[in-house]
């Protein structure tokens, strides 16, 4: 059995190991990228310096298995459920038995004026990170103050970096935090030479040729770089143009199988929307853990090993 994952981060490795369990399947995972595969959780310790990047690269799950290949560079164009096909922008295709969408995320910057200057940084992936580590800066604004946005302000501070970080709401971490914790999370900030910014909206991003200021509705601040950490949205496009369906918020919905609406086609991590026992309805669970779990079982039930998903708790 031939079974294709479409993704290289944590969701689509750990879809690919589960596959393997399985030892009459070989598997293909393909990426259009050709960054090696790596942990996004430690990336801001890569910015700050605490870890090199050899400690960042992952190992492969199928490294000592002649049924596994790593395909990189080649982008996918479409996904035909019916044919069982993967179709790359090169016009060339590869088959399927079954397949498992994996391709993630990518980050949300609002349409501001400015946000597309050289010195406009979001900390995705590895690139991203690399590129802030090589950039000139002396003064750094964060835009968001999820978990993401507070990561890359004490990582930037922490190479000696003026940092402000900045929040629309009324408290750092608003989705996360409530009022008591917030104000105790934005002390520890503070105590660290972090200036936050709280019910601060960005009105654009100004510079000669790269950035150079950040304008908000109440100040102007100094920023050689910007780093905007304002949400995700699961990269979902060829679930759609296939015909599968998705759910409100643009995810793939899934079964506790991560069976989509196609036969013999799942979605795991950050593409996937999947029940939540908080909310009684599909959402996105952006998070490390729910790749990795989500990935297992969406491996083992492509290679006919019945698994499923558990009711799973944001944390």
């Amino acid at each position: 059995m031939h079974i294709v994952v479409i993704g290289n981060g944590v969701a689509g490795n750990s879809a690919a190991k589960g596959a393997l369990r399985n030892p009459d399947t070989r598997v293909t995972l393909i990426d259009g990228d050709t960054t090696p595969y790596y942990s996004a959780c430690v990336l801001p310790d890569y910015v700050s310096g605490d870890i090199p990047r050899e400690r960042v690269v992952l190992e492969s799950p199928g490294q000592a298995s002649t049924r596994f290949e790593r395909c990189q560079g080649k982008r996918v164009s479409a996904i035909d459920p019916l044919k069982k096909e993967v179709l790359f922008t090169e016009a060339s295709s590869t088959p399927f038995d079954r397949l498992i969408l994996a391709a993630g995320s990518v980050p949300l910057i609002p349409p501001v004026q400015g946000s597309d200057l050289p010195g406009n940084f979001t900390l995705k992936t590895l690139d991203d990170a690399t590129r802030i580590r090589q950039w000139a800066l002396g003064n750094a604004v964060v835009i968001g103050s999820g978990l993401i946005g507070i990561e890359a302000a004490i990582a930037l501070r922490k190479l000696g970096k003026k940092v402000t970080l900045i929040e629309a709401m009324d408290r750092i971490g608003p989705r996360i935090l409530d009022p008591v914790m917030a104000e105790r999370v934005k002390q520890t900030l503070e105590s660290q030479g972090i200036d936050v910014g709280l019910e601060e909206s960005v009105v654009g991003v100004h510079g000669a040729g790269k950035t150079e200021a950040v304008e908000t509705e109440k100040r102007d601040l100094k920023a050689d770089l910007v780093v905007w950490a304002t949400g995700m949205k699961p990269q979902s496009t060829l679930a759609g143009d296939a015909g599968i369906t998705l759910g409100e918020n643009d995810g793939i919905l899934v079964d506790a199988s991560m069976q989509t609406s196609a036969q013999g086609v799942y979605a795991v991590g950050d593409v996937a929307e999947y029940p939540d026992p908080l909310f009684s309805e599909p959402r996105l669970n952006l998070f490390w853990y729910f790749g990795v779990g989500q990935g297992r079982v969406a491996g083992m039930n492509a290679a006919g090993l019945r698994s499923e998903f558990p009711p799973t708790l944001q944390m």
